[in-house]
């Protein structure tokens, strides 16, 4: 079991196999979940770098990739998420699935400067939720007339409709 560091413009994919102590990536380091579910047996820490995950079906560490860290993890730097590329199946994410991309038995503190995410469906949009022991990334719904995307149809939403009357032809207020 050995600390790990990745750093400069090192791109590491690990298997599950591998016992990590502890797991840094910094400066422009990229970790690639590449085996459905690494476990660290202390901490990750993010400074600057890309953490990449895969989603193909809502089973963690099964469908999805997903990091188990038992120590805590500090976060900054970016989340890039992308579709799993199986010729098994299409997968296709409806509103309420959820994605628990870190978790983690002690404190997570930081979030991601950066999240890159793929294309839904229309009606449907992404959430990043940070809580003290994980990541979720949870596929919601639009509601009709959140224009913020919200979750409330409010004030808000109404000053967005108007300033948006007569800007575009294809536009809602119109």
């Amino acid at each position: 079991n050995d600390d790990a560091w990745i750093r400069g413009a090192a791109n590491a994919q690990l298997s599950a196999d591998v016992a990590i102590r502890n797991l840094t990536v910094q400066e422009n380091g990229i970790l690639d979940l590449s085996s459905y579910s690494l476990q660290i047996e202390g901490k990750y820490v993010q400074n600057e770098g890309t953490l990449r995950v895969q989603l193909g079906g809502t089973a963690a560490g099964i469908q999805y990739e997903q990091m188990l860290v038992e120590q805590g993890a500090s976060l900054s730097g970016k989340l890039e998420v992308q579709w799993l590329d199986s010729s098994d199946s299409e997968y296709l994410p409806t509103a309420g699935d959820a994605f628990d991309v870190i978790v983690s038995g002690d404190e997570i503190s930081g979030q991601f400067s950066d999240v890159l995410l793929p294309e839904l469906s229309e009606g449907l949009f992404w959430t990043v939720g940070y809580t003290d022991f994980y990541v979720r990334l949870q596929v919601m719904a639009t509601l009709p007339g959140d224009f913020n995307f919200d979750l409330r149809v409010d004030q808000d939403d109404l000053a967005i409709w108007k300033d948006s009357f007569d800007s575009d032809a294809g536009a809602d207020a119109d």
